[in-house]
């Protein structure tokens, strides 16, 4: 990795010799080669373009030596002053009279040239010399002289030219590029030479950022007027903008470089405007309403919302409940208004709704002054059911998943499990965890009876304390059932409290996952063990044929609400 170039880290030796013309004076007739530098040997140091490195040569009684640069680089006269080394000060300290190659001891090189850009430093001895640093070198013997001859590598980064494009999708779903900007390009003083794009409110676009010059590691986009799935502007390569008000909108990108590189940041304006006008669609409820875990209703809207107040007269939620004999409640809406993101309208209800419930959402907009920012009145719509919330899975997720592996044929090869000498062999047995074909993880629970249904009895072992509580549970799995397959019918057994469940697939679709659930009450902690079993004498196993095979996956424990 290159070594990034600290000035404040430069020798102290190095900073004196900026300010004097002393030459270094041998103290003695000893023959030596060394140098100093902020630059180790043989690595690539990294510095910003319009930067400079000193380095000296400190040998010994050498015959000659000379410092050589490359053609675009200059040298700094010494004398400048330490605390005038801000990079556009530089130029102004340039060694006119100095060629591509001096003499001085001390130089102090401005690198001009993105890229590499080597250094080179020749010295001649009247005898054989070595340099033991890191990287040790031999003096090579040309004529009557020994020669040194190195050079000192640096990468020099260019200014950051961001550079972007920007694209939609047309009515064919095909990405089509609206206008590029790339390095080098003029940005007009004149902004009404400005690029201009026209979009309807609520259609995206798609920036890119394709800035090489400069070799940045990050960027920022600031886009006016846009908004985000995430909610903010951000710094990831490729950004989609949704614009939902009407106006005319800019923006800016800056281009970064920071890490193990020299740090610099570029920003510019962009040369371009997004005119965004009123949508020629219809301003409607999409998708279905949600409830959420506070029991508010969030409902989401085909375009931004402005705020608005005292609409909950325009709503209808509505309650059905057939364990609870609820029929058709009326439930009050105490508030309406606009949610978290702007294309979203959030209902807060006067009492509380379970997620046992069948809720409706309906609004009539005779007299609403429900608005987008493009003045679209939102359209009514009739009842739309809503989707409940339920928490998550109650189980641990690696057993119900069958994710850790155990080396025990006979429990399965899955820790928590337990099947015992009837499930087949080692090489073939019957349950088996397997990792071809999860439906999440890396792992599923498989099953495989040769020559039809064989009797067996998955045991879930360590299904007991996973459970707190009692209550009202829809207990779910995934399953997928070989399309060879003929038997029918699985079975699970919970300990404690003993309850049975029987699952019945002839009407499942196969050779795909399908969730198979059913909602049950117990009475008090469901504990002890959870069974998967196969019996020849449910539903049609008894006369399946051939080979029987299917896969379990994320065996499921959800809480549901009971209406008092």
């Amino acid at each position: 990795m290159k070594n990034t170039l600290n000035i404040m880290a430069l020798f102290a030796l190095l900073l004196f010799a900026g300010c004097q013309d002393d030459e270094y004076v041998a103290p003695d007739s000893l023959s030596d080669v060394t140098w100093y530098s902020s630059i180790p040997h043989g690595d690539d140091v990294a510095v910003n373009q319009g930067y400079f490195i000193s380095f000296m040569d400190a040998s010994l009684n050498a015959t000659s030596h000379t410092w050589t640069i490359e053609e675009g680089n200059n040298y700094l006269i010494n004398g400048f002053d330490v605390n005038e080394k801000a990079d556009s000060l530089l130029p102004s300290f340039i060694n006119e009279e100095a060629g591509l190659s001096v003499s001085d001891p001390t130089i102090h090189v401005l690198f001009n040239n993105p890229g590499l850009n080597t250094v080179r430093l020749k010295n001649t001895f009247s005898e054989k010399v070595s340099f033991k640093g890191e990287f040790p070198l031999e003096a090579i013997k040309v004529g009557d002289e020994w020669v040194i001859d190195t050079s000192f590598v640096v990468d020099v980064y260019a200014e950051i030219e961001p550079s972007f494009l920007v694209k939609k999708e047309n009515e064919d779903g095909v990405e089509e590029v609206l206008y590029t900007f790339n390095s080098g390009d003029e940005i007009p003083a004149d902004s009404s030479l400005w690029k201009k794009i026209t979009i309807e409110s609520g259609e995206k676009l798609t920036f890119v950022d394709i800035t090489e010059v400069g070799r940045p590691t990050d960027r920022w986009w600031y886009l006016e007027g846009a908004s985000y799935e995430d909610g903010t502007s951000g710094g990831d390569s490729t950004r989609t903008a949704s614009y939902y008000n009407m106006g005319l909108y800019s923006g800016q990108l800056k281009g970064i470089r920071k890490g193990d590189f020299p740090s610099a940041e570029t920003e510019i304006q962009m040369p371009l405007f997004i005119e965004t006008t009123q949508s020629s669609k219809l301003l409607e409820a999409v998708n279905s309403p949600k409830v959420q875990e506070d029991e508010t209703i969030a409902i989401t809207i085909s375009g931004a919302l402005v705020p608005f107040t005292d609409q909950e007269d325009f709503f209808t939620v509505i309650v059905n409940n057939a364990d609870a004999w609820v029929v058709d409640k009326q439930v009050e809406v105490i508030a309406a208004a606009r949610g978290a993101v702007k294309n979203e309208i959030s209902l807060t209800l006067g009492e509380a709704i379970y997620n046992t419930d069948i809720v409706t959402v309906a609004y009539n907009n005779t007299g609403s002054t429900i608005l987008s920012g493009d003045d679209r009145q939102l359209e009514s719509f009739a009842a739309i059911e809503a989707s409940n919330y339920y928490a998550g899975n109650y189980l641990n997720a690696n057993w119900a998943g069958y994710e850790d592996y155990n080396s025990n044929w006979k429990s399965a090869f899955c820790v928590g499990y337990w099947v015992g000498n009837g499930n087949g062999s080692e090489a073939d047995p019957i349950f088996g965890r397997n990792t071809e074909r999860p439906f999440s993880g890396a792992a599923s629970m498989k099953y495989t009876a040769r020559d039809g249904v064989k009797a067996v009895s998955l045991a879930g072992e360590d299904f007991a304390g996973q459970l707190t509580e009692a209550g009202l549970y829809r207990v779910s799995f995934k399953l997928f059932i070989d399309t060879n397959t003929t038997m029918s019918t699985i079975r699970a057994v919970i300990q404690k409290p003993w309850t049975l469940l029987m699952w019945d697939f002839s009407d499942q679709p196969k050779g795909e996952w399908v969730t198979m659930s059913q909602d049950v009450m117990f009475d008090e902690v469901p504990s002890g063990k959870l069974n998967i079993q196969v019996k020849t004498t449910d539903g049609n196993n008894g006369s399946a044929t051939g080979d029987q095979i299917f896969y379990l996956d994320d065996i499921s424990f959800v809480p549901l609400q009971t209406r008092p």
